[in-house]
């Protein structure tokens, strides 16, 4: 299990060139102001665009990035062959407001309108390029997933949305009929499958998944679903009045033939994460001198000490120690009332962080399959 991994190679540095601000063929850069803050987004265009194209929004995961999306997801090169245009729109601290669960980060705690930012991307990116208003999409990465449903319940912008290890954590008491296309671990320690609160830094605590998409079929209006089986992977799919579609995909261990709920593989822990740590930053190119690292372990002490940039967050009391110590990067997120339980002062609590961490794509290109999570919800 690639967990630790995957954040050290999401919070790597690697200097890549700033594409330029104008609505051109290629990537782009753009800045917004939205409730008296100037927010980001990039922008890919590809050449030869049909005359209404379509529109996908990319959502990073928290502690993730929109360069980090559009670097790793794939989406640019999908959208060159398909011919539609990505747009990855930035988290304020690398984290999204879902409006709901206290997720995730600075965001939560400001109660930033990321509804309202990522509203205004879509707004602006028709303005400058022609776009079919029917075919607008959202997806996303685990607190991106959690947004994409964010979306869904609040706006009537997006045709269907696709959640990857994501939950809905949005009261939602209007929802807007929309598809849903849901991809899901069935042994998601972080956003467990079967609901309620996950590990990791923010404590996600969600619906069960299969509840989630029942009730999106009931929004939606849909037939009873199907399902298909191909190896580890299993989807059902609902067919709903308008020509909408609720499908939810799970991937799952099996032992001759029955799915375990189990997760897949090694579970890397100490010294063995660290080494996987290095063997992936080494395939992908990545210096370990410029690779920031987080934790809340002192289990991963040996990871932490490999990377130019540790942080312990949430620490336990060995790790808060070690990190105080060396000098390191001490986040806090939790309430007055958990910290005082630790026996730590409610100040430490002022200016906590706290998000989700996706590098999807990272682990494609590593050979990896969601047989287990490769996200970390915290």
């Amino acid at each position: 299990m690639l967990l630790g991994v995957v954040l050290v190679i999401a919070g790597c540095s690697v200097v890549h060139p700033k594409p330029p601000s104008g609505f051109v063929d290629g990537a782009s850069i753009h800045t917004i102001n939205v409730g008296g803050r100037d927010r980001v987004y990039r922008l890919h265009k590809p050449a030869g665009l049909p005359a209404s194209a379509s529109l996908v929004v990319v959502l990073h995961g928290g502690f993730g990035s929109a360069e980090q999306a559009e670097r790793t997801y794939g989406w640019d090169q999908l959208g060159d062959s398909a011919k539609f245009v990505a747009v990855y729109p930035d988290g304020v601290k690398r984290a999204w407001n879902v409006n709901g669960g206290g997720c995730c980060g600075r965001p939560a705690q400001e109660n930033i309108d990321d509804v309202g930012f990522i509203s205004a991307v879509v707004v602006n990116v028709a303005k400058n390029v022609s776009i079919d208003a029917s075919r607008v999409y959202a997806t996303g990465m685990s607190n991106g997933g959690i947004m994409a449903y964010t979306l869904a319940c609040n706006t009537t912008l997006f045709a269907a949305i696709g959640p990857v290890a994501g939950t809905q954590l949005n009261s939602c008491r209007l929802p807007h009929p929309v598809s849903v296309m849901a991809v899901h671990g069935t042994a998601d320690p972080m956003v467990p499958y079967g609901g309620g609160p996950g590990h990791g830094f923010a404590r996600i605590d969600g619906p069960a998944i299969p509840e989630l998409n029942a009730l999106w079929r009931t929004v939606d209006q849909c037939q009873a679903p199907t399902e298909t089986s191909d190896g580890k992977v299993t989807t059902s799919t609902a067919a709903c009045t308008g020509g909408r579609s609720v499908a939810l995909g799970t991937v799952a261990e099996t032992v001759d033939g029955i799915y375990s709920g189990r997760i897949s593989g090694d579970v890397l822990h100490g010294p063995a994460k660290r080494e996987a740590m290095r063997a992936l930053a080494e395939r992908e190119g990545y210096p370990l001198a410029s690779c920031h690292a987080y934790s809340d372990s002192a289990n991963d002490l040996p990871m932490l000490n490999s990377v130019g940039h540790p942080h312990a967050v949430n620490p336990d009391h060995k790790l808060r120690h070690y990190a105080q110590k060396q000098g390191w990067p001490v986040i806090e997120y939790r309430t007055g009332v958990r910290l005082m339980r630790i026996g730590l002062p409610g100040s430490a609590a002022v200016g906590a962080t706290a998000g989700v961490v996706a590098a999807g794509a990272a682990l494609r290109r590593a050979g990896r399959r969601r047989e287990a999570p490769d996200t970390i919800a915290g």
